[in-house]
């Protein structure tokens, strides 16, 4: 005689089963390595940003101070001597550089990321950005409240729009 037996069912690891779950943890890890690459490259990029930021208000409180020095000994009329030229030469000095890499002859001539260059075509400060990004600024004599006739102007650092 027949004996109706149920089927027995194993409740165990099935086979191929380590192998999936391997390979689902290496993929749930290579997400989140990537997800954390895309972060590292955002902070990054804002970290940079805002150290432009400080280093641009570093150089116009420099600026602002020699302008001072100049109005307190009555040699105010020379700052429009300043207009368009090297800011790094007046201000090295006065603070501290860093990858103040110099003068160039055109974006053509920027070499390295991450640092200032003075172009010697348009007279114009440039950053070099680590992402590749070109950003300009200009020394520009400016006269207080705009009055062609007053003698008391400001040398500043203006950051120029993107073209």
């Amino acid at each position: 005689m027949l004996e109706n037996k149920a089927p027995i069912v194993y409740f165990g690891p099935q086979p191929g089963a380590k192998r999936f779950l391997h390979y689902l943890v290496i993929i749930i890890v290579l997400i989140l390595f990537v997800v954390f690459l895309q972060r590292v490259a955002e902070v990054e990029e804002v970290v940079e940003k805002t150290a432009i930021e400080k280093k641009f208000n570093e150089f116009n409180s420099v600026l602002m101070v020699l302008t001072m020095e100049h109005v307190v000994n009555n040699k105010q009329h020379q700052l429009i001597n300043y207009h368009h030229t090297n800011p790094f030469k007046l201000i090295e000095t006065r603070t501290t550089i860093i990858n103040y890499f110099g003068e160039v002859g055109g974006e053509a001539g920027l070499q390295k990321k991450g640092g200032w260059y003075f172009d010697q075509n348009t007279k114009d400060v440039l950053y070099h950005s680590s992402q590749g990004e070109i950003i300009r600024f200009q020394l520009v004599y400016s006269l207080a409240n705009n009055k062609e006739s007053s003698d008391l102007g400001l040398l500043v650092l203006e950051k120029k729009p993107r073209t």
